[in-house]
């Protein structure tokens, strides 16, 4: 018969084990993505040189959209309304998103929108430049980081086609 100091030390055992499988899981799925995500390098750069040419030539970027009436980005700019997949601009200090101030693009991605998690975006050669993971303070937990970012890894990939097929038309139609 097992004493009740084992039977401690076979639980503690048991929850390490159980610990060390969630992490590998999580890892596994984190490394799938990123994997998948740095996949679209060659896509993404030619995708943000095009927008990059537009940004130096000050060009619409499909106009602004309406929410209650109110302007907001251009159609392929990814904002904290949608959160669909879109181009993220590097814009003039002290001026809010205009045209006429941007100064390049940084990457493709996800805007959190505060309330809808952190954002998540992509360099031109595929790297995750911002990640929900790398966003973990005060009540937000790795445990909210870990589901954040698989929820917008998971846009991401799903919405990155259409996204670039809507791109596209739009330069070839300009």
């Amino acid at each position: 018969m097992a004493t009740r100091i084992e039977k401690v030390r076979a639980k503690r055992q048991a929850l390490d084990a159980q610990a060390r499988e969630v992490e590998e899981m999580r890892n596994s799925k984190i490394k799938h993505y990123t994997d998948a995500i740095k996949h679209l390098a060659p896509r993404l750069k030619e995708m943000m040189e095009v927008a990059d040419e537009m940004v130096m030539n000050k060009i619409s970027f499909g106009g602004q959209w309406l929410s209650h009436g109110i302007p907001h980005g251009d159609n392929f700019e990814t904002n904290g309304i949608k959160h669909g997949v879109g181009f993220v601009f590097q814009y003039e200090k002290g001026w809010g998103r205009s045209l006429n101030h941007r100064l390049g693009v940084i990457g493709v991605g996800i805007e959190g929108g505060g309330c809808c998690g952190k954002s998540l975006v992509v360099s031109k050669d595929g790297d995750i430049v911002v990640n929900p993971l790398d966003k973990v303070i005060g009540t937000w937990t790795y445990d909210d980081a870990f589901h954040d970012f698989i929820g917008k890894a998971e846009s991401f990939l799903k919405g990155f086609d259409a996204f670039e097929s809507r791109f596209y038309d739009y330069v070839d139609n300009l």
